[in-house]
């Protein structure tokens, strides 16, 4: 009975590491998709690699699209990396661009009501 509940006590205890589906361009090495689960197809002219362990235990500074698959290791792509931080910039100040612009139009937009007599208690 104690060897029964030792090895129950292992099968439950023992860490169970999963495995990470790597896809990636066997050409280009870049990486189509990191996942710890194996539901992607794998479309055509891309591989598919096994590796042990937890998508933790590589320690990703960056989405793991921007780096490249070469010998089982990750390699940061920093030309990727690059263009989606310019890509990131572009983004903030078109946000900025359109909230002065919101802004304007509602100042603009209030001033004209005033001028046509309606009177404004809120949206000030």
């Amino acid at each position: 009975m104690k060897k029964i509940l030792i090895i129950l006590f292992l099968l439950f205890t023992v860490n169970c590491y999963a495995d990470i589906i790597v896809i990636y361009n066997d050409n280009t090495k870049e990486i189509y998709t990191v996942s710890e689960s194996d539901d992607t197809a794998v479309p055509a002219g891309f591989k598919k690699d096994i590796l042990k362990g937890e998508l933790s235990d590589y320690n990703f500074t960056e989405n793991p699209i921007n780096y490249r698959y070469e010998n089982k290791k990750f390699i940061k792509d920093l030309d990727k990396v690059s263009q989606e931080n310019q890509r990131e910039k572009i983004e903030k100040e078109k946000a900025k661009e359109e909230k002065a612009i919101n802004e304007k139009i509602r100042k603009m937009a209030i001033e004209k009501l005033k001028e046509e007599g309606v009177k404004i208690k809120y949206a000030e």
